[in-house]
């Protein structure tokens, strides 16, 4: 079949999920559109796609599900038996229900997926699990998922419903939770306002940058990511005990998973 545009879509807060995709789906052409679901301002824009365009849709994997948030600006995306490659992007513990829950997302949106991903990349809050990940080993295997994924496309006539890919998981999925981290800022907070323009879900008041709303915050570390004084970071108390916790499970690294 005949793919015309390749679209890049994800929901990247701290970008591992963005880069991944990008590497995905810029393999398959050169300078995909790309839509950034992590952007507010995107949360209700609606797309719309046709049976001749490739989406590569990546998300962060939190608590072994899809981010809440982000489920809700997927819903937005509507294909018309359009295929689609799923990438559920996690921290070396475990992606569990992340890809069969996305898988029906889109499937109920229109979409086809016929393939998907699981790859790791550094953990967003212990940035020493995982570390350096992805590296050069796993973008090659990326770019090469890539052109296994062309070759699929290239000898497939009409995609129906009945080409769905085959996920792990389980359904119902496991219950949506992560650990409640909400990032403070620091005495060197210049409140220049970086981190609340950036946060995906407002959760920092433009007019007072040093502070964070825990009942919006979903613990996606973007407001530590973009500041350009390093202001804001976790409590270091609560970062230790969520390291020891992590470390029990997330000490052996973790092998990319590429289904097609």
């Amino acid at each position: 079949m005949e793919i015309n545009q390749v679209i890049a879509a994800y929901f990247s807060p701290t970008y591992s999920t963005r880069d991944i995709v990008l590497t995905i789906s810029s393999e398959i052409q050169h300078s995909p559109k790309q839509i950034d679901l992590s952007i507010y301002d995107n949360r209700e824009t609606s797309y719309s796609f046709s049976s001749h365009e490739l989406v590569v849709l990546g998300v962060p994997v939190y608590g072994g599900r899809v981010p809440a948030d982000a489920t809700k600006r997927i819903h937005n995306l509507h294909g018309n038996n359009t295929p689609i490659v799923l990438v559920a992007v996690y921290g070396n513990r475990e992606f569990e229900d992340a890809l069969i829950e996305l898988k029906d997302i889109v499937v109920s949106n229109g979409f086809i997926p016929v393939a998907a991903a699981a790859p790791v990349a550094q953990h967003s809050v212990i940035h020493s699990i995982a570390a350096g990940r992805p590296n050069a080993q796993d973008i090659q295997q990326a770019r090469d998922f890539s052109k296994k994924v062309q070759d699929k496309l290239k000898k497939t006539v009409v995609l129906t419903q009945q080409d769905c890919i085959q996920l792990p998981g389980n359904q119902p999925y496991k219950k949506y939770g992560v650990i409640p981290l909400h990032p403070k800022a620091g005495h060197n907070c210049i409140q220049c306002g970086k981190c609340a323009s950036n946060c995906p879900v407002h959760a920092i008041p433009q007019d007072h940058p040093d502070q964070t709303n825990t009942e919006q915050c979903i613990s996606c570390m973007r407001c530590i990511v973009v500041c350009p004084k390093h202001a804001r970071g976790l409590n270091p108390i609560v970062k230790a005990a969520t390291a020891n916790k992590l470390k029990k499970v997330c000490s052996q690294p973790k092998e990319n998973l590429w289904i097609l």
